[in-house]
């Protein structure tokens, strides 16, 4: 029965010390911020992981995954979002910002 409860103990400690944390997207934010149509705009996210996993950022706009942090505003003048999904390889957080063409 002790050998049990030792087991037992030790399991719980163990599955309870391996458990992953998600990261946490803690900023977005464009440089600059609003864009003219057919100009580019840098995109930013600072983002954390408890753990200190390594981060993989991937941004996307309706849907597409962008090459890189750039966006190039299309033609028509509005309000759009861009996605950024952070990934620690065994969690996924994703946030959207608003980015406006003038």
């Amino acid at each position: 029965m002790k050998r049990l409860t030792l087991f037992l103990l030790l399991t719980a400690l163990f599955l309870s010390c391996s458990k992953n944390n998600p990261p946490v997207i803690e900023s977005l934010f464009a440089v600059p911020d609003s864009v003219q149509p057919g100009e580019s705009l840098e995109l930013h996210c600072v983002a954390t992981d408890i753990d200190d996993d390594e981060l993989t950022l991937t941004w996307y706009f309706q849907g597409t995954p962008l090459p890189e942090a750039v966006w190039l505003a299309p033609d028509d003048p509005g309000d759009y979002y861009v996605k950024i999904r952070v990934s620690d390889q065994t969690d996924i957080v994703e946030d959207s910002l608003l980015v406006k063409v003038q």
